[in-house]
This record gives structure tokens, sequence and C-alpha cells, in this order.
């Protein structure tokens, strides 16, 4: 009797959590109006009717699938995991954040009045109930045994690295000689002498860049030296990311496994356009995967050999002077798994830390300012303050005192706040003043303006970051062009095929990013949210010293939040390339 009470009040929970689900699926995000008669019930059963939309059939279909979701992981359980159902809740308040920053731009669908949070309540219970049973299936998956597969090459990256190649050379010959960037332009106008150098474009980058574009250009090509440049950096990544896979198959990952990471890199569009475009981001991601996947086996065997230590410190050096986040992002994940080791692994792990470090810093301090090459701009680190103050600007403008537009003017252009972005924080960051005193008084006006309406300034910084934690921001920022800037016809750079072999492969790009489940893959919050799956999963299994090679991409995540475009993939690119080390590295430790 017991138990048959137990089941039917499983059954009960499982029919309340799948139509809750149900309803936060078919919610409408926007502040739902009532009949307005003045009488309190009738006009809120009327917004609560207004605020989903219906579609019998299907709805009936999706209630029965969410509740024999439900149904068959609850009744395997003797009560809910607590690290799961947290985690469950997490990723349904970043969905309802996404949500309302998409479709709305404002946080109204939930503070608008009493009605609106209590909705917003019922939609975070009903993504609760929806990802805490996916989340449970995705574990339990990964418990199964993965017994030795004799299919599994014995050289995995002979074989993976010339799929890769084979799957992104259509698109590095059909938009011969590669698709550029506002950024790699800039940077090519800086080699060229077109404009003075600066360190906010990594210099080694810009140097290799530069390199390729003037050999073609000596061999009596600029086209040659582009298409040199990307089909270097399509081989590097190849090599690496097929590295990485091997890193796994020698832990024991299982041969489909194997198969389906590397199909992932060479026949997705997103690999495909990164591998064409003439950027800086593809190289960087790369070497941060080549550092993490040297820590494995230094993870694996609480080990680092002088030699591992020989690899490990120039993976990190290159990856610091790629990208000057590289130093934040890897350099504490570093430390750690050095203070993890004893004796004399810990000493070699720690110099390959400290020499990478110190180099790199070395550079931006001393070998940059004697070559001339000027310093980067603060204003990138200040993004999110500066889209605060120009939304608040905008949506408050009889409030701000003339000793505050003075404040803010000394730092930003006031007159061209009104250009705000919620997106992209260009329109305000470009006008830095470039003046470091005026800061202490800006901060003090940001700080009051925070205090006085702080859900404006709390909407500035989920506007600028939501991408980065929700999926609800499909991007893919490697772009393919039919036409290009005309500095880089000055430089002798320009297109040798017509429209038609880039607007195809435009076309594929924008079905891959459009439609359903293949949209999500170009989400970077996508990323971040396996990466808290991985991280849980490692952490319950009492694998918590493994949880270290996760930091570095917890940290890119971290600094992407703070970046000046909401989720781009091309500035979590390191996190989106080393997602496949960290789910095979997850699986792997914990199986059973």
């Amino acid at each position: 009797m017991t138990d048959a009470k137990r089941t039917i009040g499983t059954d009960i929970c499982c029919g309340l959590g799948a139509y809750a689900a149900l309803l936060a699926l078919r919610v409408v995000c926007e502040v739902s109006e009532g009949l307005g008669t003045g009488n309190l019930l009738t006009d809120t059963a009327s917004r609560f009717s207004n605020s989903f939309s219906h579609d019998s059939l299907p709805d009936l279909l999706l209630f029965g699938a969410l509740f024999v979701m439900l149904r068959a992981v609850l009744r395997r359980e003797q009560r809910p995991d607590g690290r799961t159902l947290l985690l469950a809740a997490v990723l349904a308040a970043f969905t309802l954040i996404g949500m309302c920053c998409r479709e709305m731009g404002n946080l109204l669908f939930v503070f608008a009045d009493f009605y609106q949070l209590c909705l917003s309540i019922l939609c975070l219970l009903g993504y609760t109930c929806l990802f805490y049973p996916l989340l449970r299936l995705a574990d339990r998956a990964m418990d199964g045994p993965f017994p030795a597969d004799a299919r599994v090459p014995a050289h995995p990256v002979r074989i993976g690295a010339p799929v890769m190649l084979a799957g992104w050379l259509p698109w590095l010959l059909c938009n011969y000689p590669a698709s550029f960037c506002p950024d790699a332009t800039a940077q090519l106008c800086q080699w060229m002498g077109f404009a003075p150098w600066t360190a906010h474009h990594p210099p080694l980058s810009t140097l290799l860049m530069g390199l390729c574009c003037s050999l073609g250009r000596a061999l009596g090509s600029a086209n040659a030296g582009c298409f040199l440049y990307v089909l270097l950096q399509s081989v590097f990544a190849a090599l690496v990311f097929s590295y990485s896979l091997a890193a796994l198959v020698r832990e024991g990952l299982p041969f489909r496994l194997w198969l389906g990471l590397l199909l992932f890199f060479a026949l997705s569009p997103f690999w495909g356009c990164f591998a064409q475009w003439f950027e800086k981001d593809l190289l960087y991601a790369v070497c941060f995967t080549l550092t993490l996947t040297l820590l494995v086996p230094v993870l694996r065997d609480r080990r680092c050999s002088a030699s591992a230590a020989l690899r490990i410190g120039p993976a990190a050096l290159l990856s610091m002077l790629l990208r000057k986040t590289g130093l934040y992002e890897l350099s504490p994940a570093l430390l750690l798994i050095a203070l993890s080791l004893r004796g004399k692994e810990r000493r070699n792990l720690l110099l390959a830390l400290c020499a990478a470090v110190l180099l790199a810093v070395g550079a931006e301090r001393a070998v940059y300012p004697a070559l001339g090459i000027e310093a980067g701009s603060a204003r990138e680190a200040l993004s999110i303050p500066f889209q605060q103050t120009a939304r608040y600007v905008c949506a408050y403008p009889d409030e701000v005192t003339d000793a505050e537009r003075a404040a803010i003017d000394a730092v930003l252009d006031y007159d061209k706040l009104t250009e705000y972005d919620p997106i992209i924080s260009d329109p305000v960051k470009n006008t830095y003043r470039e003046d470091a005193s005026a800061l202490g008084p800006y901060f003090a006006v940001w700080l009051r303006m925070l205090l006085k309406h702080p859900l404006c300034c709390f909407e500035a910084g989920f506007m600028a970051s939501y991408g980065y934690y929700s999926t609800a921001y499909p991007a893919l920022d490697a772009y393919l062009l039919t036409r290009y800037d005309p500095l880089l016809d000055e430089m002798g750079i320009h297109r040798v095929f017509g429209d038609f072999p880039t607007r195809f492969f435009d076309s594929l790009r924008q079905m891959f990013t459009e439609f359903p489940l293949t949209q999500l893959l170009c989400t970077a919050g996508l990323y971040t949210w396996v990466l808290l799956f991985c991280a849980l999963r490692l952490g319950r299994n009492g694998r918590r010293a493994d949880m270290l090679l996760l930091l570095p991409s917890l940290m890119n995540v971290l600094v992407c939040v703070a970046s000046p475009l909401s989720g781009s993939t091309r500035y979590a690119l390191p996190t989106i390339a080393a997602t496949p080390l960290i789910l095979g590295w997850t699986l792997v430790r914990t199986r059973k």
C-alpha cells in the first residue's frame, strides 16, 4: 500500500511538473493586460489566459512527452538529486533572463507588477521541471560501461587531422583568398604602415598575418599570402583538435564518441566558417585547447615531468601572447594544478607557469613600448559600466544633474550616449576620452545611478551578457564576404570568384544558425551549460581535482560576460573549441 501511494504521489507530481513545464514553454513574453473590469479575480484570470499561446493537439502531445520523461526519471529515485536540482534552477533562471532580453529588451516581464512576478516564478518552476529530467537522463547516459573497442584507430591524429581538413577545404577554396573582419583589416593596416601599431590587437597575431601577406606580395600575390595564413591556421587547428581527441582515446574514449566529436569538427559549418576567416581568434582558441590537452596527463597521473613542463609552458605563452585575456584565463588553473602536485612535479609546472607569465607580461610592459607599439585602451574592460551609464541616460535624462553630466562627459561623450546599443558597446565605449584621472568621479556617479535605479543598470548588464549563459542568442560571428573593404584593395587583396560560391556557403551558414537543434550549436550559452553540467558530474563523483581542467573555460565565460558584445561565438571560441575535450574528459573520468 505504501508503494502504491508513493507511485500515485509520484505520478501526481509528474503531472503537475509536466504541466508547469508546458506552461513555461508556451508563455508569451510580454506584460499581459486584463479586461480592466476592476474585479481582481476576473482581471487576473483574463491576464493568465492571455499569458500563454495555445495549440490543443501539439500541447497534448508535448504534455504527454514531458510527463513520460519526468515519470521515467522520478520513479527511479528515492528523492530528487539536490545538486542537479540546483543546476536545473540556475539554467531555468538563465533561460528566463535570456527570454526577457531577447523578446523585450528589459526585465518588465518579471518586475512589472506582482502578477508578473508570480508568472515568472511559475516559469522558473516549469523550466526547472524541464531541465531536471534532461540533466538526469544525460547523467544516466554517461554512467553506462564502455568496454574496449577495437575500432578505435591506433593513430587518431593521422586519421582525424586529414578528415577535418577535408571537411574544411571546400570552405577555404570557394571563399579564396579568405573572409575578413574589421579587426583583421585594421591589423593588416598596422602591418602595412597605414595605421600605428597598438596592443589593442595582439601584436603576435598581427605579425603572423603580416608576414604571410608580405610573403605573398613578394611572390606576386597578396591573395596567396592571405590564403596561406588561413591554410596554416586550418592545418594547425586540425592537428590540435585531433590531438585533443587522441588524448581522450588514450584515456579510453569509445569509438562512437570519438567519431561523433571528430564529425563535429569536420562537418559542422561552424568550423568551416572559422577556418576560412582571416582573424586572430581561431589561433588563440587552438593554443588554448592545446594547453588544456597537455594538462590531461598531468591531472591523470598527478605528475609533471620536465619534458611535460617544456610543452605546457610554450603553449600557455603562445595563448597569452595571442590574446591578452589568456593570462587571466589560464594562469589560475595552472597555478592550482601546480599546487595540487608535490615535490619536483610541482616545481616543474610552477617554473613553466612563471616563465610564461613573466615573458607575456614582459612583452607587454617592455618589448612593445620599446618597439613603439602603443598600449591598448582600458575601455575594453569597462564595457558593462559604460553600457549601464548609457542606458540610464537614455531612460532617465531628466534626472541627470549638471554635475553628473560633467563627470560622465569627462569620460564619455555625453551627447553620443543616445546611440546606445544594448547588445554591443562599441557606440558607447568608442567615445571614451582615455583620461584615467576622470574615472574616479565617474564611478561615484555610476554608483549613485546604480543605487537610484538598480533595475535599469541590471537590465543593461544582462542585455550585454545574456548570450553567454542563455541559449536565446544564436550567432556565428565568422561570416563570408562577397565584397571586400576598399582598404584591402589598396593592399592588392581582392576576391577571385564571383558571388555564387560564397552565396551558397553563406546559405549553409544561415541554415545552420536558424534551423532547430543545429541552431543550438551556434549559441555560446549552450557550451556554458555543458561546462556547468560537467562540473556537476565531476564534483558529484568526487573528481574535484579533475575539475581544474574546466577552470580555464569558466574563466573565459567570465571574461566574455564582461566583453563588449553579447553572445559572440568569436569571444567564446576557446570554450567552444575545448568543449569536446572537457566532455570526453568528464566521461572517461566518471564512467562506471
